[in-house]
């Protein structure tokens, strides 16, 4: 059931659940559908409302690098991020859990192996398939021939979409918890958190209390057994450093807000078709059995060995003019997403005139299973690189408050001299590779590297914020253990890509549903701890 804190008859409502969980986004979602059936009482908070919405522009402090991620990357509201998103997902590389400290990348304290039973279990909860290596490289090269093997620099892999009907998890999930007649879940909105209390004792202490608070002043007093943050890496960051600040007598962990780490973004040129047509067919989204699935290009594992460098991939992108069919086809899906109207700048005459980009999408999608850019597409190669390991790239809290009287977030983001040396390296030596490649058949590379300053002015964020709230077995250079729980305190859990120690070479939103299955697991086998 879905409640409104602000529309309670009252000033004050009490709760207490088995497990409350802060956060209804894509982690807390997920593990609330997982949890609903096992008989605990869970209760899920957010400060948001059931359509989500972004938070403004000045309420994070930039000092560093501008960061985007602050503001367009996360959405407050039933869904999270979900409603914003593509949906893309794949796991990180089994070398991106491995020992990388000589090239400046934290290692994660768990292995990859403990994660592929529970990427399986996404996969089948999400609809998306689950593939052994010999089908996969059959489905590779059949559907992506001439960058099947480029050699032993480059390792394809193909990333897979959540079906539109699952993209919106507070859509999908909501939907699936409220008809299971024996689900315990209980949803509030408008209900901020304004106060985590612990037990007295300052060693090993507990987490005895939540309070949340609506916009017009009503509260929701939570006595719990067990509390989990799933409140987004930058929201579930701020939360704990306001414990922290609350409780001056404890230190949540030295590492709290360190580390803060994107996948850098780099535009290394646009690709100058010799035939549109073939690079649909050599580069577009492939669709198979119903998923649609996006080729990138990785640089091995002995390509970063060699060359001292982090994890990194090539990904292409098809950018329209924003006036055709296509864009008119991905507005009414995106707005079935987000729950938003659609762009009304679509005429019926537009529509009606448009009725042969249908058809030709229609016939790409059954005879090619592909997706149909328009021919006046762009199409750009980006290159996305893990962040190292930064202690100067921090989050912490300000004296400066908001309206809602909490205190900002400062996020300062950084690079170090070793980063950019080695985007300049590994830019060049991609530019050689594809165009040295098989590729050159039916396109040609236009650089920017050719031009000057673009590498200062073009690397951005890509919204994959991690590193804050970091795992470890080191209390004193991670926040949270293997299983999530936070060091030194018996019952808090964080589910967020803040937990990744290092943003690897892929996007985290599988990783994270993964670790966040494997939580909920831990959590089901110590239930007799909790009720």
């Amino acid at each position: 059931m879905i409640f409104d804190l602000d529309k309670i008859d009252g000033k004050m409502v009490c709760e207490n659940p088995n497990v409350l969980i802060i956060g209804a986004g894509t982690a807390g979602l997920y593990l609330a559908d997982k949890l609903s059936t096992s008989g605990l009482n869970v209760v899920l908070v957010d400060q948001g409302e059931s359509i989500g919405s972004n938070p403004d522009k000045d309420s994070v402090i930039n000092l560093g690098m501008p960061y985007k991620g602050s503001y367009k990357g996360r959405s407050f509201g039933l869904g999270g991020t979900s409603t914003l998103w593509g949906g893309q997902m794949i796991p990180l590389s089994e070398s991106d859990f491995e020992d990388r400290c000589s090239r400046g990348v934290r290692k994660w304290a768990i292995k990859y192996q403990d994660l592929i039973p529970y990427f399986k279990k996404v996969c089948r909860s999400l609809d998306l398939h689950i593939y052994d290596n010999q089908s996969l490289d059959a489905l590779q090269k059949r559907f992506f021939p001439k960058i099947h093997n480029l050699g032993g620099e480059f390792h394809l892999r193909l990333s897979q979409w959540i079906p539109f009907g699952k993209r919106n998890f507070g859509k999908y999930y909501c939907n699936k918890i409220s008809r299971n007649k024996h689900s315990t879940v209980k949803i509030w909105l408008n209900a901020t958190v304004q106060k985590i209390v612990k037990s007295k004792e300052t060693d090993d202490y507990k987490i005895t209390k939540v309070v949340s608070r609506s916009p017009s002043g009503k509260l929701l007093s939570i006595d719990i057994d067990r509390v989990v943050l799933c409140a987004g890496a930058l929201e579930s960051t701020r939360l704990l450093l306001e414990f922290e600040d609350d409780n001056p007598d404890i230190q949540v962990s030295p590492a709290l807000g360190l580390f803060f780490s994107d996948h850098l973004s780099v535009n290394l040129g646009e690709i100058i078709p010799q035939n549109f047509r073939d690079v649909n067919l050599t580069l577009a989204p492939i669709f198979y059995k119903g998923i649609m699935h996006t080729p990138r290009l990785e640089l091995s594992d002995k390509y970063q060995r060699i060359n001292n460098t982090p994890s990194s991939f090539v990904h292409f992108s098809f950018i329209t003019k924003g006036n055709t069919f296509f864009d008119f086809v991905r507005d009414i899906l995106r707005s079935k997403q987000d729950l938003r109207k659609p762009k009304d700048n679509y005429s019926v005459l537009f529509v009606f005139q448009s009725i042969f980009g249908l058809i030709s999408m229609f016939f790409w999608r059954v005879f090619y299973r592909r997706l149909k850019f328009p021919n006046d597409s762009k199409v750009l190669v980006q290159v996305d690189f893990e962040q190292l390991a930064n202690k100067e790239s921090i989050v912490k809290l300000s004296d400066e408050r908001g309206e809602d009287n909490r205190k900002k977030l400062i996020l300062d983001w950084r690079l170090v001299d070793k980063e950019e040396r080695a985007i300049h390296k590994t830019l060049k030596n991609v530019t050689k590779l594809l165009s040295n490649s098989g590729l050159s058949e039916c396109l040609t590379l236009e650089s920017s590297l050719n031009r000057a300053g673009v590498i200062a002015n073009n690397i951005h964020d890509v919204y994959h914020p991690t590193g804050t709230i970091s795992m470890g077995i080191n209390k004193q250079r991670s926040v949270v253990d293997t299983d999530l729980k936070l060091h030194g305190c018996l019952n808090l859990y964080v589910s967020s890509t803040a937990v990744f120690p290092s943003p690897g070479s892929a996007n985290p939103g599988m990783t994270h549903l993964a670790l966040t299955d494997r939580l909920g697991d831990f959590l089901l086998k110590n239930r007799r701890s909790i009720v």
